[in-house]
């Protein structure tokens, strides 16, 4: 389980990516790996919160996102693995220079 600080720095550190411009590679798989490391190892009280910024994240890089849908687009290999590794980069292991196309 991930503590609040963790999903706050994980969460951040995506948004500054794509506000900032940085190459995320396929935007369906970043979004995806998103939730694979952060929503699924959230506590229940924080996956509300999580899934709205989700939201909106998926908005901003035009990428259909549905809550609650029965399966979620498998992420690409290198995403998978620097977003479920804390502390390589930074506070969350988010980089722009670690994002693979």
């Amino acid at each position: 389980m991930m503590s609040a600080q963790q999903i706050e720095d994980r969460l951040a550190d995506a948004e500054n990516l794509v506000r900032g411009g940085a190459d995320i590679g396929d935007p369906t798989a970043f979004v995806s790996a998103l939730w694979q490391s952060v929503y699924a190892k959230a506590p229940m009280g924080a996956r509300s919160g999580i899934v709205r910024r989700l939201a909106a994240l998926a908005r901003r890089l035009d990428v259909d996102f549905t809550y609650g849908a029965s399966t979620r687009p498998a992420a690409v290999g290198a995403k998978t693995a620097y977003l479920s590794t804390a502390g390589t980069a930074g506070r969350s292991g988010l980089s722009h220079t670690s994002v693979k196309k």
